[in-house]
């Protein structure tokens, strides 16, 4: 065979025998992409079927695993999540994507202060990682670590610009704490990412009116209407024009907002008032009682009655109400700054069962939940908080609250 001839036979064996290399090592890839394909489209049972020949080829065989732990993650199977994983390096070339789904699996099994420091380890080795950020604000959340919640969605915000959401729940966390100002930057820079947001809108006119500016949360509420729970929104725009002066669109906001929520407790408080101010003494005690059966933890509603009590002639029963307005104002004043006090002590479960006891007595049962929950995490034979846990009778519960994405 002539030396051209010979050189052209070897130049295609090198084609072709590389060619069925390349199909050979991508048929795997091919499979894993497939199954990612698959499980990004709401198909993860289908996507398993397509990942035993990545899982049994070494180039592809942990990125499969990871893949198998996350369908098992997502559709709640944790011993399989579990049995994947233990077949991934921990320190391998995708240590970052071990560490979240440990994380996520911890997570799942009710363990948030174990997953937290897998969730922290995947966000250091890739620290623009915007769900392994979002995760670590979800399992500080429900460990009662606010401070570094915060942290962690600030990172989400600067990461994901454009998501409103979580802004909103920054939002929602400073309002739950009682820090007004922070909340409304939070809720503005929602609204300014996501404008159809009427709940976000509701929740932005609450903290204005309690920083004391009617017109802007008038502005909102306008925005809102027919769109959230007319007995809040009427109570909150009530309110603003009694800020305002304007009583006759004070008591025509309460009439109107009674006509589309007869028992809202906070329409029936102010409704109150209008009974007082035309010396109707004992309708304005009817309407009390309603409001406080409606909702027994209103402190203001309580300090009210007593209030209108006296002016009965009911000196005992008045004083009575005068003490409990005084507790329930003492206890929310105790639960935040025991809250800034959790921020720097994260992992104190007593801390926590104490916040816990106070949300209990305050009537905020879900929240309650939350910190007794985060004890159990830092300490898992926790009597104390086991037995207040079982008390508020709640097996459904979602573990975070307004941390959803």
């Amino acid at each position: 065979m002539p030396t051209r001839q010979r050189a052209w036979v070897g130049v295609v064996a090198l084609i072709i025998a590389g060619t069925a290399g390349f199909w050979v090592w991508s048929r795997p890839a091919r499979h894993l992409a497939k199954a990612e394909l698959l499980i990004d489209d709401g198909e993860p049972h289908k996507a398993l079927e397509w990942l035993d020949l990545p899982e049994s080829t070494a180039a592809t065989r942990e990125r499969a695993l990871l893949l198998r732990t996350r369908v098992a993650v997502e559709s709640r199977d944790l011993a399989e999540a579990v049995r994947a994983l233990d077949l991934v390096r921990e320190d391998g070339p995708r240590s970052a994507e071990f560490a979240y789904w440990k994380g996520r699996t911890l997570y799942e099994a009710r363990q948030p202060l174990l997953a937290l420091g897998w969730f922290e380890k995947a966000w250091k080795l890739r620290t623009d990682d915007v769900d392994a950020a979002r995760w670590v604000a979800c399992a500080a959340y429900d460990l009662g670590d606010r401070a570094a919640t915060a942290k962690a969605l600030e990172t989400v915000a600067r990461l994901a610009p454009k998501d409103a959401r979580v802004w909103r729940t920054l939002g929602t966390i400073f309002l739950e704490n009682v820090k007004y100002e922070e909340a409304r930057p939070a809720f503005e820079q929602s609204l300014a990412l996501d404008r159809n947001q009427p709940n976000v809108r509701l929740e932005l006119a609450e903290v204005c009116v309690k920083l004391g500016d009617a017109d802007a949360a008038i502005e909102e509420l306008k925005k809102c209407k027919g769109r959230v729970p007319e007995g809040r929104r009427a109570e909150l725009l009530s309110e603003c024009l009694r800020m305002q002066g304007d009583m006759d669109g004070f008591q025509q906001a309460v009439t109107g907002g009674l006509a589309a929520a007869p028992d809202h407790p906070g329409l029936l408080a102010l409704q109150s008032t209008v009974d007082l101010a035309k010396g109707d003494a004992d309708q304005s005690l009817l309407n009390l009682n309603r409001s406080l059966t409606a909702d027994p933890y209103r402190a203001q509603t309580y300090y009210q009655r007593g209030l209108v009590l006296r002016r009965l002639g009911r000196p005992i029963e008045a004083e009575a109400d005068v003490e409990r307005s005084a507790t329930l104002n003492k206890n929310l004043a105790e639960m935040s700054a025991l809250n800034d006090h959790a921020a720097k002590n994260p992992h104190d479960p007593g801390l926590m069962v104490q916040i816990g006891k106070l949300c209990v007595d305050l009537g905020k049962i879900e929240l309650a939940a939350s910190w007794f929950r985060g004890a159990i995490a830092c300490e898992p034979k926790h009597e104390v908080a086991k037995s207040e846990l079982s008390k508020l009778r709640l097996p459904q519960m979602v573990r975070s609250r307004g941390l959803t994405y």
